[in-house]
């Protein structure tokens, strides 16, 4: 009889905590879950000098390349703008920068964006900590949705909390 009342005791404990597992885990998931991911809009980002005339054949556009997110559950200050004489659909991926440099790891792409599209403010795809992030993007361009080539630099992104 005893050893009946210990394996419930320790089956309704276990069962606890295994519930605050899952709801400490989770949380920041359903937060997640419930902000949006920004689509490419038509139009140009508010505050900035847009480009007018890219020649044909070049990739050409604007990226805020000091990204800040107050947490990382929420929309950050990602900027992509991709000019209306641009010939090409562009894509941004962003890569953190690991270790000696050789090393990236993928922590965001965006969705395609068209000539004469934007995309202001979009969250990450999986949770950062606090902290900077030296990061290098990519900026792929296709046309008819065939790749043509890409560009890169520098990008900063800043967990705050």
């Amino acid at each position: 009889m005893k050893n009946k009342k210990i394996i419930v005791v320790s089956a309704v404990a276990a069962l606890l905590a295994v519930s605050v597992i899952l709801v400490e885990c989770l949380t920041p998931g359903l937060i997640w879950l419930v902000t949006p991911r920004a689509k490419a809009q038509y139009g140009l980002l508010d505050g900035v000098e847009h480009i007018e005339e890219v020649p044909e054949g070049e990739i050409r556009f604007l990226i805020n390349d000091n990204v800040v997110f107050e947490t990382d559950e929420k929309k950050g200050s990602f900027m992509f703008e991709n000019p209306q004489s641009c010939d090409y659909t562009l894509q941004f991926l962003v890569y953190e920068i690991i270790g000696d440099g050789e090393t990236e790891n993928l922590i965001y792409t965006s969705p395609m964006i068209a000539p004469g599209q934007f995309v202001s403010g979009d969250k990450l795809p999986k949770k950062l900590k606090k902290g900077s992030y030296d990061c290098v993007y990519y900026v792929r361009a296709y046309l008819d949705g065939e790749y043509r080539g890409e560009r890169h630099g520098k990008i900063s992104v800043n967990v705050l909390g």
